[in-house]
């Protein structure tokens, strides 16, 4: 009995083993789609047979598949088109049929039946004959029903919000969110922080062919390219982008005075969605409301327009001069006085001659601002040194400890590399045969800089430097 037994559990144990050798074991497929174009929301693939992605199932070996196998595929940020057609194009190999039925707009159920005997792996090539409907990554999943085809999700297209509320998202931020209000010149910097800001709606939202925006302000300019600390170079360095590490800012080019192109790209899939911070570097030059509009240029109906604040008018005296000294004038101050409209300047009652005359620059709402040639004005007060770079178009005055800056068509005044808005910009009034000129700067702002006191005589039009011998 005990032998019978034995025998009984030997045969058991091969037949298990034979069983395990003769058994199919059943590989993964290899599916993949053929291409990923970019497109934009409600694109139809049907309409553009050219483009259309092509989804591949082919068995891992030879007789993977079996009789009646089974997937269904799973659109995302996509729905299916014309199934019809579908059938009709769809390329098989070592396949005897396949079924295809649509269960919803998004869903549709294959049913394979590959060929007996093969000598070929069996695979299918199916068009994705389908239209988008959200901006992002449209892909296919594979589901396979517990045989030898694989799961896994596709790419297959790079969606493009077409109508500005699905692809990225435009607003502007500024500290605590409150609306700018800026005066005539005033310069927007780090310090003010504000910021245009984009944001993907959906994760791969901004394609890898990438996007440009096309950016536009209303009663202000960008700075130019001469503002080293605050041009385009410097408002791409300073960009935060947060989320995706894969969306990059291309270029900051800046179009015209009041215009920029911001062109951004992505390298690669994400799976989180990306928020770029550009910081808004720009000076007021009109009065009124301080509009941003932006564009894609990709699509030219896509725009909005944002409120950033306002440029208001200052009130003040025509022209508003700094207070007289109230410290007495001593007898060792030399006195230096250059008269509105005429040539040269006085210093102790004694003519001296220059090739410019002062002037009064209107700067809007009934005020003006007394122009000085900067050149005979600093030397006269004491400056040891005044020079002048064609290049950078900047003057340098050095009067004792003191460095003074300033550049043609800038307002900002830097002193020892402190930085002082004056009013209105310094500027060259031509003289002679116009070939040549001499940069003009408003008197207060000159004092100041040089520490001279002086005062404004409104009879006599002549403003009159005291200076410490």
């Amino acid at each position: 009995m005990i032998k019978k037994h034995h025998n009984k559990w030997l045969l058991i144990i091969a037949g298990i083993i034979v069983t395990l050798i003769i058994s199919p074991v059943y590989a993964a497929s290899d599916n993949w789609v053929d291409r990923v174009p970019a497109v934009s929301r409600n694109f139809d693939f049907e309409e553009n047979p050219g483009i259309v992605p092509r989804l591949t199932i082919e068995e891992y070996a030879i007789g993977d598949f079996q009789s009646g196998e089974i997937v269904r595929l799973q659109l995302q940020n996509a729905e299916w088109g014309n199934i019809d057609r579908l059938r009709t194009e769809v390329e098989i190999r070592e396949v005897e049929s396949v079924t295809i039925n649509q269960l919803t707009s998004e869903v549709l159920e294959l049913v394979l039946n590959p060929t007996e005997g093969r000598g070929e792996k069996a695979s299918i090539r199916i068009p994705l004959y389908s239209k988008t409907t959200q901006a992002g990554l449209a892909t296919v999943t594979v589901d396979p029903f517990g045989g030898a085809v694989s799961g896994g999700t596709y790419p297959f297209a790079e969606v493009v919000g077409s109508n500005g509320d699905e692809g990225v998202q435009v607003s502007l931020t500024t500290p605590g969110n409150e609306q700018l209000q800026l005066q005539m010149e005033d310069v927007v910097n780090q310090q003010r922080g504000a910021y245009l800001v984009l944001t993907e709606q959906v994760p791969n939202g901004i394609p890898a062919s990438g996007l440009t925006f096309r950016v536009e302000l209303q009663n202000a300019e960008w700075l130019p390219a001469s503002r080293s600390d605050l041009n385009t170079n410097r408002m791409k360095e300073a960009t935060i982008i947060e989320g995706a590490s894969q969306v990059k800012v291309e270029n900051v080019r800046r179009v015209s005075h009041q215009v920029i192109e911001v062109a951004l790209t992505r390298e690669g899939f994400s799976a989180e969605a990306a928020t770029i911070k550009l910081p808004l570097y720009l000076q007021a030059t009109a009065i009124g409301d301080l509009g941003v509009r932006v564009s894609l240029l990709q699509d030219g109906r896509q725009s909005v327009r944002l409120n950033l604040g306002e440029v208001v008018q200052v009130e003040e005296a025509t022209p508003e001069i700094p207070e007289e000294p109230s410290v007495p004038i001593e007898p060792t101050q030399k006195e230096v006085v250059f008269r509105v409209g005429q040539m040269g300047y006085w210093v102790n009652g004694v003519p001296t001659t220059s090739d410019v005359a002062p002037y009064v620059k209107d700067v809007g709402g009934g005020s003006g601002r007394i122009m000085v040639p900067v050149s005979f004005a600093a030397r006269a007060t004491g400056a040891q040194q005044v020079d002048w770079d064609p290049v950078s178009r900047r003057v340098t005055v050095i009067k004792g400890e003191k460095t003074v800056e300033l550049t043609i068509g800038d307002a900002a005044l830097r002193v020892n590399g402190l930085i002082a808005m004056m009013d209105t910009p310094a500027e060259i009034q031509p003289v002679g045969d116009g070939t040549t000129g001499r940069t003009m700067i408003p008197v207060a702002h000159l004092a100041k800089a040089l520490d001279v006191q002086y005062t404004w005589d409104q009879i006599t039009l002549s403003a009159t430097f005291f200076v410490e011998e």
